[in-house]
């Protein structure tokens, strides 16, 4: 038989998907937005680590770390170093000079790497600093700046020639991809040998994997921004209760290097000035209160990693073992995408010993869940969820506790004032249409008024403003004991006819 006809050139099969739309789309946003010479993206954040490493040292060679930090990436260096003949030294970022004496003055050390916020305690490190003293003896600076991403802090502005990422978590975000990357400063023969040692060490991430990565970072300005703003709130109220020793954040002004924070995140691209979404608490009582709390928790869900739109909440002292060197009364949060006022809430029931229990936890009768439907309704309808609370029982539920008051009223409010003043004082507590308003959790009233009945006018506001004239808010709160004089401070930009925003408390 005759042979088959060939077929047309324009039926052809197209050729093999390009290697620069699986890779270099995303490298390029990487650089783009780090303002690098270019990126490479690696199986994991582990493998972009060990790259450097890989392509930087040779024996006899110094390379100085952290001595807070990330717990596998320092163990990694170490081993790495030990096994190399290569000299491994820590500096403490928080003691001046540190740095300087572990770099030291006869030129071996060639790898200097710094992570800021550190993980978990959230130290910060003064990148130009590091670069002045790096750059100084000939060694190359890289900073890991997993936590902030580009959108917050720029290292490669500051002076660093590499950053990494561990694209695993904000940059990707969804809990759904491994993958790492560094980003170099200009082009350079130490950033040749960092793409060879990627590829002779089989650290290539998948294609898949890298279209992932792309979705994820079209939604990362959107994610940083909601989850840096509800870890702000988060950390101010979590510093005012009784049983939080410490709250680690660099957004909060008693942070000791917040001005530094401030100071190399205030140059951001699309954000301004914001912290990120981790920090660190310490709970009175002991790593024994500290996994008692883990295990009250329902919103919040025990896991290692962060970054993603869950909120995660872990003991690093367990998961890093006996030679971590994290106290035992430490959680580390990564702050979500869920609202800040139910994160609040559960975590304020577990410290209290207080478990969240489902509806299915005991019977309802038809009446009371009509009854619950309808407030739920009327409260979303009214556009002020938020202000509320979390919780099964409703807005009585959210914002009451039945513990008797000194003066024998039982309905005390349990949000900003912990259960030390009754809502019927009239300086810090109002009611307007069956919802409650708390000074200390809903900031000035006359915004909290506006927000929460966006259907009446400008007039009726003012009305019922003026009929609470003996409200306090901001620095104007009165003083209880057991409660900061200010320990919720307010953001809000609409304030008006008091202290609100201007109080500044432990917000930046």
């Amino acid at each position: 038989p005759a042979p088959a006809a060939t077929a047309p050139a324009s039926n052809a099969a197209p050729p093999p998907l390009s290697r620069k739309l699986v890779y270099s789309r995303p490298e390029s946003v990487l650089a783009t937005l780090d303002g690098g010479a270019g990126a490479a993206l690696f199986a994991s954040g582990m493998a972009a680590a060990s790259a450097m490493a890989t392509a930087l040292l040779r024996v006899g060679d110094r390379m100085v770390c952290p001595s807070y930090s990330y717990f596998a990436i320092r163990v990694f260096f170490r081993e790495y170093c030990d096994r190399g003949g290569i000299e491994f030294a820590l500096f403490d970022s928080s003691v001046k000079g540190s740095l300087e004496a572990a770099i030291g003055t006869d030129g071996r050390t060639k790898l200097v790497w710094v992570e800021t916020p550190a993980n978990p305690s959230w130290t910060v490190t003064d990148i130009a600093h590091a670069a002045t003293a790096a750059h100084a003896q000939n060694a190359v600076l890289c900073v890991d700046a997993t936590v902030l991403t580009p959108l917050l802090c720029r290292p490669i502005d500051f002076g660093a020639d590499f950053v990494m990422h561990s694209a695993t978590k904000y940059l990707n975000g969804h809990s759904d991809v491994i993958a790492g990357a560094i980003v170099a400063a200009v082009e350079s023969d130490a950033w040749e040998a960092v793409k060879r040692a990627r590829a002779i060490g089989g650290a290539v991430l998948g294609a898949f994997e890298a279209w992932l990565l792309l979705r994820g970072m079209r939604t990362l300005h959107i994610r940083i921004k909601r989850q840096s703003d509800s870890a702000l709130t988060l950390a101010a109220r979590l510093h005012a209760h009784p049983r939080i020793t410490h709250v680690l954040y660099p957004g909060l002004i008693t942070h000791p290097m917040h001005a530094v924070s401030v100071a190399q995140q205030s140059g951001s691209q699309a954000a301004g000035t914001m912290f990120g979404g981790m920090l660190s608490i310490r709970v009175a009582g002991g790593a024994e209160a500290a996994l008692h709390l883990l295990s009250r928790l329902k919103i919040w869900a025990p896991a290692t990693s962060l970054g993603g739109v869950e909120s995660l909440i872990e003991h690093r002292a367990t998961v890093e073992g006996p030679d971590s060197g994290v106290p035992g009364d430490l959680l580390r949060l990564s702050v979500g995408l869920e609202d800040a006022e139910d994160l609040f809430q559960d975590l304020s029931r577990a410290l209290d010993g207080r478990k969240r229990h489902s509806n299915n936890d005991k019977p309802e009768s038809k009446k009371r869940k009509a009854e619950k439907a309808e407030q739920h309704a009327t409260t979303v309808a009214s556009g002020a969820t938020s202000l509320l609370g979390g919780g099964d029982g409703g807005v009585e539920g959210s914002l009451l506790m039945d513990n008797a008051s000194p003066d024998g009223n039982k309905r005390r409010c349990k949000r900003g004032c912990m259960g030390l003043v009754c809502l019927t004082d009239r300086s810090t507590h109002s009611r307007v249409q069956a919802k409650h308003y708390c000074a200390r959790s809903d900031g000035p009233f006359p915004a909290w008024v506006r927000a929460g009945f966006p259907g009446e006018d400008d007039a009726w506001v003012a009305r019922k403003v003026d009929e609470r004239s003996e409200l306090k808010w901001g620095e104007g709160l009165p003083q209880v004991e057991g409660l900061p004089p200010l320990s919720y401070p307010t953001l809000t930009a609409e304030s008006d006819g008091g202290g609100g925003a201007a109080g500044g408390g432990v917000f930046a």
